[in-house]
């Protein structure tokens, strides 16, 4: 007499991950998670204001390289240019910049000047270049001018642009100066100019100290 025996039962093995494996999957969420959070943390455009910053936290060595300067709109001045105001631009070490805006016949005139108080000073202003030595250095003198005299005639406007680069030690300085003149009412109308003969000076510099 046969007996029978009991077919033997397959069992299916369950493979639990290894715990590298565990905690490897964990840092991941953590990290997607944090990332998120730090995404969804972040400022929105232009809601940081001068109140959000502690006093002396930026200071002059975080915006030398930036142009900051804002334009100078001016009346132009009834006379000689010898007698009008200076109006002044940027200033960087021994270096100044102004301008100077007059009336000139029926119109408007405008020259840009440089200011230089140290000896022995490199750079290029406007088309003329100083390298010490036969050119000889750049002038150390308190009215130097950038390039010819800028002109605007009766009921007309003009643009126009000036440039220098000194070097002296290890200060640096990079300008240009646009200038908008008005020679009186405009037949578009007055824009940005405002009434009367004016000129719109715009200045641009960097540097490295």
């Amino acid at each position: 007499m046969s007996v029978s025996r009991p077919r033997a039962r397959h069992t299916r093995r369950v493979h639990l991950p290894s715990p590298g494996t565990i905690l490897g999957g964990l840092a991941l969420v953590l990290v997607i998670a944090g990332g998120s959070a730090y995404a969804g943390g972040q400022l929105a455009r232009n809601s940081v204001k001068a109140k959000h910053i502690a006093k002396n936290a930026v200071t002059n060595k975080h915006t030398r390289h930036l142009t900051v300067l804002p334009p100078k709109n001016v009346k132009a001045y009834a006379g000689p240019v010898v007698d009008a105001p200076e109006v002044n631009l940027l200033r960087r070490g021994p270096f100044r910049i102004y301008a100077k805006c007059y009336t000139g016949g029926a119109g408007v005139n405008a020259q840009v000047f440089l200011a230089n108080k140290r000896d022995g000073v490199v750079g290029q202003v406007g088309a003329s270049v100083y390298e010490g030595d036969a050119t000889g250095y750049a002038p150390k003198s308190d009215a130097i001018v950038l390039g010819a005299i800028m002109s605007a005639p009766e009921g007309q406007a003009t643009q126009t642009a000036r440039s220098v680069s000194l070097v002296h030690g290890t200060t640096t300085f990079r300008a240009s100066v646009e200038a908008w003149l008005k020679g009186g009412s405009l037949v578009n109308g007055d824009g940005t100019y405002g009434p009367g003969k004016r000129c719109l000076f715009i200045a641009n510099e960097s540097g490295t100290g």
